[in-house]
């Protein structure tokens, strides 16, 4: 599992880099069991501006600050151009995002600092389903949110 993992975060970072958003990297749906990507779409500029809500709504670091805590479930690599993140928990230029989505956990982000290897794992507060959603997602990683009802997440889908 650790080798998967790794590869995982291993093919993020050989593909990014300080880019400007038309030039981004696609973004990638990682299986994290079987450790391959299984979708990849372009990283247009509103998933850029979806990516900046999650980070201006980091609430803390989370508890799980160990990449093989997350076995199960689905990895989201996002590129990200760099970009300031500055709040009471992390001050820091970020390049790279990841939103490890594991049945066991409410959404978690990833965030890997332009100074490598510094990285964080922290809780926020957008509600990512609507974006999820939005990118055509959701019917593949909607396993990852077992703590919703499903007629509470499908009622609440249908109103966006």
């Amino acid at each position: 599992m650790k080798k998967v993992l790794m590869t995982i975060l291993v093919i993020g970072f050989l593909s990014t880099g300080n880019i400007q958003a038309s030039a981004l990297p696609k973004a990638d749906l990682f299986e994290i069991k079987e450790g391959k990507a299984i979708l990849e779409f372009e990283n247009s500029a509103a998933i850029q501006d979806e990516v900046k809500l999650w980070l201006r709504s980091i609430t803390g670091f989370t508890n799980r600050t160990n990449i093989l805590e997350f076995q199960n479930g689905y990895c989201l690599r996002i590129p990200i151009s760099s970009m300031q993140v500055n709040n009471k928990w992390i001050d820091a230029s970020i390049q790279d995002v990841f939103l490890m989505l594991d049945p066991t956990h409410k959404p978690v982000l990833l965030i890997f600092d332009v100074n490598w290897p510094k990285r964080y794992f922290v809780d926020f507060s957008h509600d990512v389903r609507p974006f999820l959603k939005k990118q055509g997602i959701w019917e593949t990683v909607k396993s990852s949110f077992p703590h919703l009802q499903k007629r509470q997440s499908d009622t609440l889908l249908q109103g966006e």
